[in-house]
This record gives C-alpha cells, sequence and structure tokens, in this order.
C-alpha cells in the first residue's frame, strides 16, 4: 500500500510527482538530486506514471478574489471564479492522484522558496 491506493497487478498505475521548486535551471544541486532519485524510482517502478511540476515560473498568491471564488460551491462559480482557481485546482489534483511525491527544495537564505510555500 503506497498512499491511501492498494497496488497489485492490473490496478491502477502508481503516480510519481516531482515537483522542482528552484529558480536555477542549470547547476541546481536540488533538481540533480531529484533526477537521481527519479532514475531509482524509474528502475524500481518503470510502469509509474511520472507527473513534472516546475514551480520556477512561480505559482499565483492566495488573495481576496481567490478566497472568495473558494468559498462559492462548484456548481455556482462564474466562469472568472473557475479562472482564478484553475491553477490551485490543477495543483490539488495532482498532488491527490501523486502515490509518491518528490521535492526538489533548495534553501534560499534558511528558506525555501516562496512558491513552494
Amino acid at each position: 500500500m503506497l498512499g491511501n491506493r492498494v497496488h497489485g497487478m492490473n490496478e491502477d498505475q502508481l503516480v510519481i510527482l516531482r515537483i522542482d521548486s528552484s529558480m536555477r535551471q542549470e547547476g541546481s544541486v536540488s533538481r540533480l538530486l531529484a533526477d537521481e532519485a527519479l532514475v531509482q524510482l524509474r528502475t524500481d517502478l518503470p510502469e509509474a506514471e511520472i507527473i513534472l511540476r516546475d514551480l520556477k515560473g512561480g505559482v499565483g498568491h492566495v488573495n481576496s478574489a481567490w478566497r472568495e471564488a473558494s468559498l462559492e460551491t462548484t456548481g455556482s462559480r462564474s466562469s472568472e471564479d473557475r479562472a482564478i482557481l484553475a491553477q490551485s485546482d490543477a495543483l490539488k489534483a495532482e498532488v491527490e492522484r501523486a502515490d509518491i511525491i518528490v521535492f526538489a527544495v533548495p534553501i534560499y537564505n534558511f528558506g525555501i522558496p516562496a512558491a513552494l510555500k
């Protein structure tokens, strides 16, 4: 059992989510370590689906418009509400699907990148 799903032969495909949060594409130690982890995971779990999420481009911040849109029921959300929530809904869905999450996290000034927070 991994996460909250039981896997066996011919059942759902195992899902690995890799989240990169380094602002550096080249020369990033955290990306290099995550690459090594994925090589091992691919060896051990060759049939697993791998989802890549790079936060280098940033993630929208929670603001009052996001909060108001999130309080609406799904059926009553306007197209504007759905657009405001699209990114967070996609991120949430990726995390919910994942059985394994690999975080590639650098340390900047003794903290983690804002996009990961």
